[in-house]
């Protein structure tokens, strides 16, 4: 099973005012710090993957600049099992100097999807890493820069959609 990449329709410059929901860190002096309980946290985010044998163990927030025509920088907290070379990423909001899970606070959200997906990829620790692109107006999950995997690529990776947090 492989994904090629998720597109989800966006507006260029959509900032998510406003569209916080729970909070994960915050940066401090160009650092970024998580603020959060982390071993429920990745106990959490184990059940919401539900992936056999998958056991979490680090977490972490970091930040990216998108790939594709429009460059722009984000936000997102990554939590990974070595053992399975897996690392499942979430997007962050940014809000002042707070980071935040996604929360839909009005009936229509451009990108409600993306923001709302665990990105998952594993099997490979080359070029196997969540990437972002935002082309077109559309933000795009993908596995490595290129943004797709061949199926006979050892990186796959899985989106899971979870609507409720």
């Amino acid at each position: 099973m492989f994904t090629v990449f998720l597109s989800f329709k966006g507006q260029k410059d959509y900032r998510l005012k406003h569209d916080v929901g729970f909070k994960i860190g915050y940066i401090s002096n160009n650092t970024h710090q998580l603020s959060i309980d982390t071993i429920s946290f990745k106990l959490q985010w184990q059940s919401i993957i539900n992936l056999p044998g998958v056991k979490l163990e680090t977490i972490k927030i970091v930040d990216g600049i998108t790939n594709g025509d429009v460059k722009q920088k984000y936000y997102m907290v990554i939590a990974s099992d070595k053992s399975k070379n897996l690392k499942s990423a979430r997007w962050l909001v940014r809000e002042g100097d707070s980071l935040y899970l996604f929360k839909n606070n009005r009936l229509t959200v451009p990108n409600e999807v993306f923001y709302r997906t665990y990105f998952t990829v594993y099997g490979s620790d080359k070029n196997c890493y969540p990437q972002v692109a935002l082309m077109g107006g559309n933000y795009f999950w993908g596995a490595n820069k290129a943004m797709y995997c061949s199926p006979d690529d050892p990186c796959k990776s899985i989106s899971t959609f979870f609507p409720n947090e």
